[in-house]
């Protein structure tokens, strides 16, 4: 949740029926990646292991694992009220399946209803009329609130899709919960010349805002890419605008010194070292995070080094304060803002999820203040669609920080980019960011 600077392996959410020898091969994949899923290990790196290990898997079969994967995922809720729908028609109740068993008949209930093979299994036979109910449509009338359907139907909790209504209204959200199901374009921060690499692949297109992103369809392999790989890396044009935003402060002079005060995997210093020559300081108290985000900007081989802080904010702020001319929080947060790149997130996430994260968002604030030089500018994103993460945590700082002033985000002309706090994203373009929250702060006059 939050620092969503990666894309997820390309999937598709409606993807043609594998073939049945596709369907057997990959069967134990999808069971063992379902299972992964299930402890927590997020989807895409789940993925990218089983597509490792997976050595007797050829192009056509790995390219149906990860659409069949993903697919799966974004339409979960679906599935499973379908499936509860057919076990009560056959009078056969779910919730007495032991974990695994309840597992994989939510994964042959997915494949029934987009009318694939089924591979040979024991559930299949046993619940093979609850299947051919699924296959032909023979379900029951669905029960439930309007909302209660809506929710099912965006692959999101009730609480989440309640609170889009109560954030947006009824027929925005409706649309929120279908661009959230969409698949995400591939897209990437081009560190070498954007044009060059436009002309160079194939359905390449630059980004709408961010100078240095480009998009390509969804499903596009990294290995077509060629050297553009060494040249590039993954990252949503949402988060690389808040790096822009960053290197571009729209109040005071270039900064001197800039804080990623949430640095995560590193994919908005890579931006930031592209486009400031100020110097770059990364906070990042967790020793995975920090050890990516230094193996990416080394892998870079970026011609600046960066100062590497493996501290919390709090802590840094203390031994730093008022250092930086601009301080980039991009907070942790549900992420609701990319539901299209991590659809397993919506199913764990909990109201109390929420309470944690604005405690977490207002707390984190509260330390970069102090980290923030006399006229400098602080920078606050999310990548939830929430607007309790977002518009309420702003004005929650402005009310307790009477030192801050809001200023205008960006000094782009796009009307959509326009004000002291701005929503990017998600969609609603096939090839439009995901869902992302920024607000600036000056402090001072």
């Amino acid at each position: 949740m939050g620092n969503a600077d990666a894309n997820e392996p390309p999937a598709d959410p409606r993807p043609a029926a594998p073939a049945r020898h596709r369907t057997n091969r990959i069967w134990d994949r999808f069971l063992d990646g379902l299972a992964q899923v299930e402890v927590g290990r997020p989807a895409d790196q789940v993925l990218r292991k089983l597509e490792a290990r997976a050595k007797d898997l050829g192009r056509s079969e790995r390219r149906a694992l990860r659409e069949g994967f993903f697919g799966f995922l974004r339409t979960r809720r679906s599935v499973v009220d379908q499936l509860e729908r057919a076990m009560q028609a056959e009078r056969r109740p779910l919730d007495t399946l032991s974990v695994p068993a309840r597992q994989e008949l939510e994964l042959l209930a997915f494949l029934a209803g987009t009318g694939a093979e089924l591979p040979p299994s024991q559930i299949a036979k046993r619940h093979a009329k609850v299947l051919d109910r699924i296959r032909a449509g023979r379900l029951p009338k669905p029960k439930g609130s309007q909302l209660h359907r809506a929710a099912i139907e965006a692959n999101v909790p009730d609480w989440i899709f309640e609170r889009w209504e109560a954030d947006r209204g009824w027929e925005r959200a409706r649309a929120l919960g279908g661009i959230l199901r969409e698949r995400a374009p591939v897209t990437l921060f081009v560190r070498g010349d954007r044009d060059e690499a436009v002309a160079a692949l194939e359905n390449a297109a630059p980004t709408r805002w961010s100078p240095a992103g480009l998009t390509l369809p969804p499903g596009t392999p990294l290995s077509t890419l060629g050297d553009w790989v060494e040249r590039s890396h993954l990252q949503d044009e949402g988060s690389q605008l808040l790096a822009w935003a960053a290197a571009h402060p729209t109040a005071g002079p270039p900064p001197r010194r800039i804080l990623d005060a949430c640095t995560g995997a590193g994919g908005k210093i890579l931006a930031l070292a592209h486009w400031s020559d100020a110097e770059l300081h990364g906070v990042e108290p967790e020793a995975s995070r920090l050890g990516e985000a230094k193996r990416r900007v080394k892998q870079a081989e970026l011609q600046r080094a960066v100062a590497w802080h493996p501290t919390t904010l709090e802590q840094h702020a203390q031994d730093h304060p008022g250092a930086y001319d601009v301080v980039l929080v991009d907070a942790p947060c549900t992420g609701t803002g990319t539901l299209r790149r991590h659809p397993e997130l919506a199913a764990r996430l909990t109201k109390g999820d929420l309470e944690q994260a604005t405690a977490t968002q207002k707390r984190l604030l509260a330390a970069a203040l102090g980290a923030l030089a006399p006229h400098g500018t602080l920078l606050y994103a999310t990548c939830s669609v929430l607007h309790r993460e977002n518009e309420a945590v702003a004005a929650y700082l402005l009310a307790h920080a009477p030192q801050l002033r809001p200023v205008p985000v960006f000094s782009h002309d796009a009307p959509e980019l326009r004000g002291c706090a701005v929503r990017i994203g998600p969609g609603p373009d096939p090839r439009g960011p995901d869902g992302f929250f920024v607000a600036a702060f000056r402090r001072g006059g």
